[in-house]
């Protein structure tokens, strides 16, 4: 409880479109994981921005830029993440990925991070840890969200992509 009394929403995220009109959204997560848990690849649901503040634990952050064509030859849209390791990557399994640019970052207790929107991200906690994160759609992401998720087949059918657009386009 008390950790709550220092986090609120950060300001960026606070225009939320899918917090106003997305009644099926439930962000922000509490999210803990023991020392050596972690994520594949992946993108977030409907390529949705969002942020993650750290209150305990570090955390070991590896990224990619959305449309890096060394990562996204191993794509699998039918997983929504990828099929290499982006901690431990085998180049000679998956050559491409010498031509891919990682980034990376080790999140501290009080930091945040923000994801744009699409963004390939991997996490690897270094301790045991405890977040908060959020997903988010604002007026500044809706074009992207629009033309490069809604507009392919994976999330065309989406009630978020079709349910909602006119009340997220009353806004903008």
């Amino acid at each position: 409880p008390l950790l709550l009394e220092d986090y609120g929403v950060p300001g960026f995220a606070s225009d939320d479109l899918l917090a106003r009109f997305y009644t099926k959204a439930a962000w922000p997560t509490l999210i803990a994981g023991p020392k050596g848990s972690r994520t594949g690849l992946h993108r977030d649901t409907h390529n949705f921005a969002f942020y993650m503040v750290l209150f305990a634990g570090k955390k070991w952050w590896r990224t990619f830029l959305d449309d890096d064509a060394g990562s996204n030859a191993y794509f699998r849209l039918d997983l929504n993440a990828f099929t290499f390791d982006p901690f431990d990557p085998d180049f000679h399994k998956y050559p491409r990925l010498q031509d891919a640019t990682v980034y990376e970052t080790v999140l501290e207790p009080g930091e945040l991070i923000y994801i744009p929107e699409g963004l390939p991200h991997g996490v690897r906690n270094l301790e045991d840890t405890v977040a908060v994160s959020g997903n988010f759609l604002d007026a500044r992401s809706l074009g992207y969200w629009k033309e490069r998720t809604c507009a392919r087949r994976e999330w065309s059918d989406s009630n978020a992509c079709w349910g909602y657009d006119h009340e997220f386009n009353k806004v903008v």
